[in-house]
C-alpha cells in the first residue's frame, strides 16, 4: 500500500493484488480518512467458488466505508450490487481502468482520497498513476 499525493488528491496505491482480506483491510484503512473516500475495487480473481460471497462481503463493507465506489470488471458489479443493497448511492461499473480514469476524472473533487485496489492482472496501478500524473498537471 502506497500513499501518493497529489495536488488536492490523494491516491492509496494497493493495485498489486487483491485478495478479499487484503481488500477488506483496505476498506478500513479508507474507512479512517479524512475527505470525500473513493474506493476504486477491481475484481478479485481466482476465488472459484468463493468468488460470489467475496465480492458481495466487499461491497457491503465498501457501503460503510467508503463514499463512492467504482467497480471495475464484471466480478466487481456483484460488490457494486451489494453495497447498493446496504444502501450506498453512489455507484458505478466500469468495464476497466481506462474506463475508471475517464469516470474519475468527471466525477473527482478536490480532497478527494481514493483507493485503488484490484487483481494485479487488472494492472490498475495504470489507473493510479494516471490519477496522480492528472493532478499534478492540472492548474492550481
Amino acid at each position: 500500500m502506497e500513499v501518493r499525493r497529489a495536488d488536492r488528491l490523494t491516491v492509496i496505491d494497493d493495485s498489486y493484488n487483491a485478495s478479499p482480506a487484503a481488500v477488506l483491510a483496505a476498506l478500513a484503512v479508507l474507512r479512517d480518512v479524512r475527505g470525500r473516500r473513493v474506493a476504486v475495487i477491481g475484481d478479485m480473481r481466482e476465488l472459484g467458488a468463493l468468488s460470489a460471497d467475496a465480492h458481495e462481503a466487499v461491497g457491503r463493507e465498501a457501503a460503510r466505508s467508503a463514499d463512492v465506489l467504482v467497480g471495475v470488471g464484471e466480478l466487481a458489479r456483484t460488490a457494486v450490487e451489494a453495497a447498493r443493497r446496504a444502501g450506498m448511492g453512489q455507484t458505478h461499473v466500469v468495464a476497466d481502468g481506462a474506463e475508471a480514469l475517464v469516470l474519475l476524472k468527471r466525477i473527482q473533487r478536490a480532497d478527494d482520497v481514493i483507493l485503488v485496489k484490484g487483481s494485479n492482472s487488472l494492472a490498475l496501478y495504470r489507473l493510479a498513476d494516471a490519477l496522480v500524473g492528472a493532478a499534478q498537471e492540472a492548474p492550481h
